[in-house]
C-alpha cells in the first residue's frame, strides 16, 4: 500500500511540472536574432515578452489616422505632377495610406463607442454609434437597406426627442402640481 502511495505521489510532482505553461513568444525570442524582433513587435501587435505594453490615448489613433489620411493626399496630388508609370505607383501608395487611415478611425470610433469610452453616459455611447451605423447603411447600402437606415435614423431622432422634451414636460407638469411652500422657515 506504501508503494502505491509513493507512486500517487511522485505522479502528481511530476504532473505539476507540466501544469505550467510555457510561453512560445519568450522561447522565440530567445533563438531569433535581436534585430529581428521590432519587426515582429511591429507585426503582431504585441511587445517582446521582456518589454513592457505601451498604453496608448484614442487622441494617438486619431493623429495617426490624419497623418495616414493626409500623407496619402499629397501622395494623390502629387501623383498629378509627375510621368504615368510614377504616378500609378503614388497613386497605390496613395491609394493604401487613406485606407489605412480610414481604417483607423473606423476601429477608433466602434472599439469606443462600443466601449462606452467616448461619452460619459453609456447611452449617448450607443446613441452614437447607432447613428454612425445608420449613416454608414445609408452611404453604402442600396434598396432596403437604406430604407431600413431611413428608419433606424428617424427612429433614433424620435427617441432621443422622446427621453429629452416629452420626459422633461412631464416631470415638470409633476412638479407644478405640488404645492409650493409660502415660507421656508430656517
Amino acid at each position: 500500500m506504501s508503494t502505491l502511495v509513493a507512486q500517487i505521489g511522485s505522479a502528481s510532482v511530476q504532473g505539476a511540472a507540466f501544469v505550467t505553461r510555457r510561453d512560445p513568444r519568450a522561447e522565440m525570442a530567445a533563438r531569433l536574432p535581436a534585430f529581428v524582433q521590432p519587426f515582429l513587435s511591429w507585426l503582431t501587435a504585441r511587445p517582446a515578452p521582456d518589454e513592457k505594453e505601451v498604453a496608448r490615448s484614442p487622441a494617438h489613433f486619431v493623429h495617426q489616422g490624419c497623418f495616414l489620411i493626409a500623407a496619402g493626399l499629397s501622395l494623390g496630388a502629387l501623383s498629378t505632377l509627375v510621368p504615368v508609370v510614377q504616378a500609378a505607383l503614388l497613386l497605390f501608395a496613395s491609394l493604401s495610406l487613406t485606407t489605412s487611415g480610414l481604417g483607423i478611425f473606423q476601429v477608433v470610433v466602434f472599439h469606443h463607442c462600443g466601449h462606452g469610452t467616448v461619452f460619459r453616459s453609456w447611452e449617448r455611447n450607443r446613441l452614437v454609434g447607432r447613428l454612425i451605423s445608420a449613416a454608414f447603411l445609408f452611404q453604402f447600402g442600396t434598396g432596403p437597406i437604406r430604407g431600413f437606415a431611413t428608419t433606424l435614423f428617424f427612429g433614433l431622432l424620435a427617441n432621443v426627442f422622446t427621453a429629452v422634451f416629452v420626459s422633461r414636460a412631464l416631470f415638470e407638469l409633476e412638479l407644478s402640481a405640488r404645492r409650493q411652500p409660502s415660507t421656508i422657515s430656517i
